[in-house]
């Protein structure tokens, strides 16, 4: 299974708020789904990867994909400049 680079902004599983999380780890916390989402979504476009947004009960509410193919992305998992 490829790990994967999209961005998701779910609920925090580990306490309160909401989350924006990549291939296995927190990148922030936010007090509501709005700023994750927005947060997320200008990041997902800064690395030109998608974004996914879940609601409450973990399911996608919203995907949104701003490009990179798999063969542009890099062995550290950052897409290029």
């Amino acid at each position: 299974m490829r790990q994967t680079r999209d961005i998701h902004t779910m609920c925090n599983p580990s306490g309160p708020g909401w989350v924006n999380w990549t291939a296995g780890h927190v990148l922030a916390t936010y007090h509501s789904q709005r700023e994750a989402a927005e947060s997320g979504r200008a990041l997902a476009i800064t690395l030109r990867c998608t974004h996914v947004v879940h609601g409450q009960d973990g399911r996608i509410s919203d995907r949104e994909s701003f490009g990179a193919s798999e063969e542009q992305w890099n062995g550290n998992g950052m897409a290029p400049a």
